[in-house]
């Protein structure tokens, strides 16, 4: 009885840091959102002035090649912050007609400089004209975020490949299959991928 005790009171610990470190990523999502906001008005006064300057700006100047990677650059810089601001809005779970490739394109964009600076290669192979699926955008973006940022993490620090992959399963039916070249869960843990809060990462 005693030993059974000890194991709850574990198993208790264990939960209890979890839900606080779940407290604080929401917190960080709140605080990273407020950011973005903050940096999105000056990237488009950086975008409209750039594009002031191409227009007055012959084609032949040296200036010109300049002020497009400018525009190419910020329009980049943009588009993340539009898809992580549309990811951290507080919004009631709703079911939609979406295109899951345009989803994917979404999620990719806001990970791939954080999996980048790790040397992780994102490789996408989406079917075109996939037919419309009913689902929620925001929960699948956050889905595929949590599986390639655990790719990253699980590969500690080695240079490899998160493969994002779309394809008609059926006639009714679309997968959306994601791969890493890390080496995988042991099976010992396989059945205990779907437990809330469980993890094998240290505290921190």
């Amino acid at each position: 009885m005693a030993e059974e005790l000890n194991i709850r009171e574990m198993a208790l610990k264990e939960a209890q840091s979890a839900l606080i470190q779940s407290e604080k990523m929401a917190a960080f999502g709140q605080l990273g959102a407020g950011i973005a906001h903050e940096v999105k008005n000056p990237l488009a006064g950086i975008l409209g002035l750039a594009q002031l300057s191409l227009r007055k700006t012959g084609k032949n100047s040296p200036h010109t090649k300049n002020l497009m990677m400018i525009e190419t650059e910020t329009k980049r810089c943009k588009t993340v912050i539009e898809n992580l601001l549309k990811f951290a809005r507080q919004e009631k779970v709703t079911f939609e007609r979406i295109e899951i490739n345009q989803v994917v394109e979404e999620a990719t964009a806001m990970i791939a400089h954080q999996l980048g600076i790790h040397n992780i290669k994102i490789e996408k192979q989406l079917e075109p004209n996939l037919p419309q699926i009913v689902g929620n955008a925001n929960q699948i973006t956050q889905v595929l975020l949590n599986l390639m940022i655990n790719a990253q993490q699980a590969m500690e620090r080695k240079a490899g490949v998160v493969a994002v992959t779309t394809r008609r399963y059926n006639a009714a039916n679309v997968e959306l299959q994601v791969g890493d070249t890390g080496s995988g869960i042991p099976q010992d843990l396989q059945a205990k991928v779907f437990e809330p809060f469980f993890t094998t990462k240290p505290v921190g």
